[in-house]
C-alpha cells in the first residue's frame, strides 16, 4: 500500500510541475531555437493534423522527422506566421510610400 501511494505522489507531483512550468516562466521569453512536436503545434494553432500535413507537403512550414516522431522549430513557426499576416489593403490611388514631397 505504501508503494502505491508513493507512485501516486510521485505522479502527480510530476503532473504539478507540467502544469506549473508555463506559469513559473511567463515572463520568460521562449526559446527561439525550442523543438516542439506535432501535438504541441496542434495546441498552440488550433489548427488540424491535415492542416498541419499540408504546411509539411507544401513546404510552409519546416520540421525534422526523428524516430518517426516530427518536430518543428517554434521560431520557424513565428517566422511563418509573419510571412503569411494579412497586411491591409491601400484604396485605390494611395502609394506604398509615406515621403512627402518637397
Amino acid at each position: 500500500m505504501e508503494n502505491h501511494l508513493l507512485r501516486l505522489y510521485v505522479c502527480v507531483s510530476n503532473k504539478k510541475a507540467i502544469i506549473m512550468e508555463p506559469i513559473n516562466n511567463k515572463n520568460q521569453q521562449a526559446d527561439p531555437d525550442k523543438w516542439i512536436d506535432k501535438q504541441d503545434v496542434l495546441l498552440k494553432m488550433n489548427i488540424s493534423s491535415r492542416t498541419l500535413f499540408n504546411w509539411r507537403k507544401n513546404n510552409i512550414l519546416p520540421f525534422t522527422k526523428l524516430g518517426g516522431k516530427i518536430y518543428y522549430r517554434e521560431s520557424d513557426l513565428k517566422a511563418m506566421l509573419e510571412m503569411h499576416a494579412s497586411r491591409p489593403r491601400l484604396a485605390k490611388g494611395q502609394s506604398n510610400n509615406n515621403k512627402k514631397d518637397n
